[in-house]
């Protein structure tokens, strides 16, 4: 594994503890503690679990104890998403994919020497939710849609990554497309 790759899962372990020491905080601000996962498949709090955790906060003016209720709810909702917990069926821990084929993480590594397309989620479903796909050998990565804006255009396309090891980029969907808005 290249130092680059190994270091950006180091920093996606990071960014993931500090997301949930973040969710921790906010839910001891307001004396509460995160419902049980409900569904044992998904690995998912159910909707309703985590609508009532949200309406706590955010739906209650007694519990307005900082004036920001409504902002550390929506700070919730995302962090929920982004430790896997609700929101997109994706996981937010990095997966490996050897083939074309669906992407099942937020952070997908891509492990193989020939051209890989990945079938994006819906972009209306993902709007905001950043993804991140890396390579380790030199493979071409596609979308199976014609619907990545990459760094250099505004013009929609299949390509995220070139054939070279060690590269990287962050899409984040508009509701249209996939934009992507950092990488290498």
């Amino acid at each position: 594994m290249s130092s680059n790759a190994l270091l950006a899962n180091v920093q996606t372990a990071l960014n993931y503890q500090s997301a949930i020491g973040q969710i921790t905080a906010l839910l001891n601000n307001y004396g509460l503690t995160l419902p049980a996962v409900a569904d044992a498949t998904t690995g998912f709090i159910s909707s309703a679990n985590v609508t009532a955790l949200l309406n706590s906060i955010a739906g209650n003016a007694a519990n307005d104890i900082n004036g920001r209720r409504a902002a550390d709810a929506a700070t919730l909702s995302q962090l929920l998403q982004f430790v896997g917990l609700s929101g997109s069926a994706l996981s937010a821990l990095p997966t490996v994919i050897t083939a074309t084929g669906s992407l099942t993480s937020t952070n997908q590594v891509v492990n193989s020497a020939s051209t890989v397309t990945l079938t994006l989620p819906s972009p209306a479903s993902m709007i905001g939710q950043p993804i991140t796909v890396s390579t380790v050998q030199a493979a071409l990565v596609n979308s199976a849609s014609s619907n990545v804006i990459p760094l250099n255009s505004r013009t929609a396309g299949t390509a995220i990554l070139a054939a070279t090891i060690g590269k990287w980029a962050t899409l984040v969907s508009d509701g249209t497309n996939y934009n992507v808005v950092s990488g290498n």
